[in-house]
């Protein structure tokens, strides 16, 4: 597959007009790009098949790796340098304590395709907002202690929050 793309970006290089020589640059520090950001998501995540098990990084901003499909115990418990987490639509479910105690963070992008949400997933996130996707159906008691803000997407006739409180429909 990277391959192909090597050879993609050959082919459109060649109807620019580029020379072999700038096309060869180009495609080396692409595929230097690609490793040095495959080593570094080797050396933040561990990862269990496709279980994010810890982000050890010290990123602000976090792009969980496509493919990931549950977020596991305490993966980002304590990550203090994290502001922004983005999730991808691969991720279906959010373990016990996934995200506790992120004293900084802000925000958590999930996307549909999340389906459950367990205990204490957001506990003492308190600067954390926070809008659940349409496609959550599974939410446990004790999901989110403490949190600025929490939303639900408008077409979800699941759940919904008023005054503050968070209802099961």
């Amino acid at each position: 597959e990277f391959e192909d793309y090597l050879e993609c970006l050959t082919l459109l290089g060649e109807d620019k007009g580029f020379s072999k020589e700038e096309i060869e640059k180009i495609c080396d520090r692409f595929a230097e790009y690609v490793t040095n950001e495959w080593e570094k998501q080797k050396a933040e995540f561990k990862i269990e098949n496709t279980v994010l098990i810890k982000y050890t990084g010290l990123d602000s901003v976090v792009d969980i790796p496509y493919g990931i499909t549950e977020i596991g115990e305490y993966a980002f418990s304590d990550s203090n340098s994290v502001i922004e987490i983005r999730v991808p639509n691969s991720v279906k479910t959010l373990q016990e304590y996934a995200f506790s105690c992120c004293a900084n963070v802000e925000r958590i992008i999930l996307c549909e395709g999340l389906r459950s949400i367990h205990h204490g997933a957001f506990e003492c996130c308190d600067k954390l907002h926070i809008t659940l996707p349409n496609s959550v159906d599974y939410i446990e008691a004790g999901f989110c202690i403490s949190a600025a803000e929490i939303a639900v997407h408008s077409d979800n006739t699941r759940y919904a929050v008023d005054d503050c409180c968070f209802i099961d429909i």
